[in-house]
């Protein structure tokens, strides 16, 4: 039998290549897909104390990773660059994952939508797709 944690990590794993699906097809997040991970987050935050794909759960450095989503994702909102949906799935991986985490998750997938816009015409990129492969990434490297 498999482990909590595990089955809830794949079950978010399912939900982010669903969002990464509807965004690219579609350019939009679905809020209820959002909510079903943070659900998984926070339920697994409250049962464990931990983090689903990361170390203990502090909510002082939480709530830091959430100010700091909102500054990095504010000026991408304002210049119509990044969608409401972008920046709840960044909020929600704040309760995914630690502060370190997160930071990479963010510059990786910023890096590859940038440089694969070079060979993708269609604009604008959706986000999703590119920080939910890092997100993977991470996952099966044991990160």
């Amino acid at each position: 039998m498999m482990p909590l944690s595990l089955v809830m990590q794949l079950a978010v794993l399912i939900l982010l290549a669903r969002i990464s699906w509807t965004d690219w097809v579609e350019r939009r997040i679905p809020n209820v897909l959002l909510i079903a991970v943070l659900a998984l987050a926070l339920g697994h935050l409250v049962l464990t104390g931990q983090l689903l794909f990361g170390r203990e759960g502090q909510w002082g450095q939480l709530l830091w990773s959430m100010v700091l989503v909102a500054l990095l994702t504010l000026p991408g909102m304002a210049l119509k660059q990044l969608g409401a949906g972008d920046v709840k799935l960044l909020w929600v991986f704040c309760l995914l994952m630690g502060l370190g985490q997160l930071m990479l998750v963010c510059v990786l997938g910023l890096l590859a939508l940038v440089i694969s816009a070079f060979w993708i015409k269609r604009r604008p990129l959706p986000l999703a797709p590119y920080v939910s492969v890092v997100v993977l990434l991470l996952w099966l490297g044991g990160a």
